[in-house]
This record gives structure tokens, sequence and C-alpha cells, in this order.
């Protein structure tokens, strides 16, 4: 790990507590994310982990907000897709701190821009 790499961590776990309202226990990072940072996020609380993606390039958050509310869409539709957590101001994206990210239910074994979705992968997936 970087000092970059403990860096965003810090600011990731300071972003889950301000705008989220969550304390977290453990941040791990997922390797493989395209446009994104990625992060397993787990809770004192031993609540559900937590899928945070980290936006790189803040001047493409209106297409991430934009996907983010499809994806959204798509699971108040019954479409098996993870659920995103809003922020405490009921934001689908977090932009107004050190890091733009958005917060989604954790899925384990899904892969998607990194390997093939195929078979058993497709419903947990969306």
């Amino acid at each position: 790990m970087t000092p970059d790499d403990d860096k965003e961590i810090t600011a990731l776990a300071g972003t889950l507590m301000r705008a989220y309202g969550l304390e977290p226990a453990e941040v791990t990072q997922i390797h493989g994310g395209t446009s994104t940072d990625n992060y397993r996020v787990t809770t004192h609380d031993g609540g559900v982990p937590w899928f945070a993606k980290v936006y790189r390039d803040v001047a493409q958050l209106p297409r991430e907000r934009a996907a983010v509310e499809l994806a959204e869409y798509a699971r108040h539709g019954a479409v098996p897709v993870p659920a995103v957590r809003r922020t405490v101001d009921g934001d689908l994206v977090e932009a107004g701190g050190r890091l733009s990210m958005s917060l989604w239910e954790y899925i384990p074994d899904v892969h998607t821009a990194e390997g093939p979705m195929t078979n058993d992968r497709w419903r947990p997936g969306g």
C-alpha cells in the first residue's frame, strides 16, 4: 500500500462518517476498477458490508450520477441490482467532500469489467 492509498482510505473513512453516518471498521481496496477506485467496507455495527465507488474524474460526475439513478430506477422495477445507499442528505452521489463517491450494497464474487458474468453471476450482479 502506498502513502496515496492510505490518504484515499483515510478520506473515504471520513466521508463515510460525515456523509453516510457510518463508522467503518475495515476498508479494503478492490483492485480492477476501470474508472473508479473501489473498496469493500465493513462497519462497527456489524451490518451489511458496503461497496464504495470513488470517482476519479469529477468532470464525469453528471454521467456517474445518471448511471446511479438508472440503477436505482431499475431496482425499483424489480431488476436485481445492488441497492445504493443515499447520503444523510438524501443524495445518490456524495460530491461535497474530499472525494466523490457512491455507496452500494456489497455482493461478493461478482465481476463486471474485470471478467465475464455467466450463469449464476448474472442474478446478484444485476
